[in-house]
């Protein structure tokens, strides 16, 4: 969990993702799902991109 929240920076606000991510330098990619509202969202982040998926 402390991945995703620091790292990943994630943050729910008024029922909607937010990411700020701050990968370490020597992380290529971070990937975590969150469960929202009853959806599932799959999230992965490298140092070029954000995605944000709905499963």
């Amino acid at each position: 969990m402390a991945a995703v929240l620091g790292f990943g920076g994630l943050t729910i606000k008024d029922n909607k993702i937010e990411i700020n991510p701050r990968l370490p330098e020597k992380w290529q990619k971070l990937a975590f799902h969150v469960m929202l509202q009853d959806e599932l969202y799959q999230i992965t982040i490298t140092k070029e991109e954000t995605m944000i998926c709905k499963k």
